[in-house]
């Protein structure tokens, strides 16, 4: 039987205590990083197959950017409006580094929202549409119906 676990497990000396300004942020972000963790497992949990239907998302992002008044009447996003929100959303999430890639400005909010509510050339990874979703739509449940996974 193998008992030795020293090759899995970080060395000690490996560790390192966050600065002060970090925990502080961290403790900042929790609500929102609970939230975002709370939506991943519910929405995850009804996943029924692979990959998002971005054709529905599109809608109801659309939707309810319309129930916000952040459309035009002649169909128009209000964009700067729309990435301010994003941008105060998100500056809390950005507290891990895994999060990072999420926007630091209202002006990388623009250009990220901007591939992510028009309809896809490429792929897009699924934790910013988790994010979008955590965002808009918090709590999810709001969709009306199941988010449909493919």
């Amino acid at each position: 039987m193998w008992n030795d676990f020293s090759g899995i497990f970080p060395l000690k000396n490996t560790f390192s205590e966050w600065l002060a300004e970090k925990q502080r942020s961290m403790q900042a972000a929790q609500a929102a990083l609970q939230s975002l963790s709370r939506q991943v497992i519910d929405l995850v949990s009804q996943a029924s197959v692979r990959s998002i239907d971005t054709a529905r998302l599109h809608e109801v992002y659309r939707a309810e950017l319309a129930r916000r008044n952040w459309v035009t009447v002649g169909g128009s996003l209000r964009i700067p409006v729309i990435a301010a929100s994003f941008h105060d959303h998100v500056k809390h999430l950005r507290v891990l580094p895994e999060l990072e890639a999420l926007p630091s400005t209202a002006d990388e909010a623009v250009t990220q929202l901007g591939r992510l509510l028009r309809p896809p050339r490429s792929g897009t990874h699924p934790l910013r549409h988790l994010v979008l979703i955590n965002w808009l739509l918090d709590p999810p449940r709001r969709f009306g119906r199941p988010i449909r996974w493919r």
